[in-house]
Order: structure tokens, then C-alpha cells, then sequence
């Protein structure tokens, strides 16, 4: 037999590709039609095709319910009034100097000897 009619969860699982999981809670509901017998569940394949039409078509009517709607716009843009505060033109900066090649090695060692001290001679 190639089409059994009545299915275990995994069988409804496949011919609804969905979950075991899925498919145990839609029946716990009560959305999917089965029954359980002993400590498992059985479904008619019957049963589980028309679910599936039922659940399609309100789905597609969802859709073009929600496509049909007028278009509401987010956000509009309103122009900000002017509260009398004018608007300045920006400073013009002095332009600054090229920077030099750097400082000599003999500057730098001494910025980095702290003032006051001598150097030892021995």
C-alpha cells in the first residue's frame, strides 16, 4: 500500500512536511482532526488533505485581504518652522601650518629627562 489510509504522527509530519512536534500540538488543540489510541496518535489522510486546503486557502484569503488595504503611510515628512533663529554661515579657519620632518633625537631625549637632574660623571 503506497497511500495508507490512516497515518502515524510522522506520516502526517511528512505529508504535511512539517514538524512531529507541529503536528502533536495541532492535534492537542483540536485543529488537526485525529485521535489517539492507546498512546498513539492516528489521523485519516483524508483528514490531513482537507486540513491542508482549509489552512491554504485561508492563508491566500489573509494575504490578499492584507494586499487589498489601503497603503497607510509610516511617517510623513513636515517641514520644521524657522523659531526666528538665523541660520550663521560657518567660519572660515586659518589654514594650518605644513607639519615640520620632526623632531631632532637630541630633542627628544632631552624632553624625556626630567628637569633638574644632573647626569653622572664617573
Amino acid at each position: 500500500m503506497d497511500n495508507p489510509d490512516t497515518l502515524n504522527v510522522t506520516q502526517a509530519a511528512a505529508l504535511l512536511f512539517a514538524d512531529t512536534d507541529t503536528v502533536l500540538l495541532l492535534a492537542r488543540q483540536g485543529a488537526l482532526p485525529g485521535t489517539k489510541i492507546g498512546k498513539c496518535w492516528v489521523f485519516l489522510r483524508d483528514d490531513i488533505l482537507e486540513f491542508l486546503r482549509r489552512r491554504i486557502q485561508q492563508d491566500t484569503d489573509e494575504r490578499r485581504r492584507l494586499l487589498d488595504q489601503p497603503k497607510m503611510p509610516v511617517a510623513e515628512l513636515v517641514p520644521v518652522p524657522n523659531r526666528g533663529r538665523r541660520r550663521n554661515a560657518l567660519p572660515v579657519l586659518p589654514s594650518l601650518a605644513p607639519p615640520s620632518s620632526g623632531p631632532s633625537s637630541s630633542n627628544v631625549d632631552a624632553a624625556r629627562k626630567p628637569q633638574g637632574l644632573r647626569e653622572r660623571s664617573t
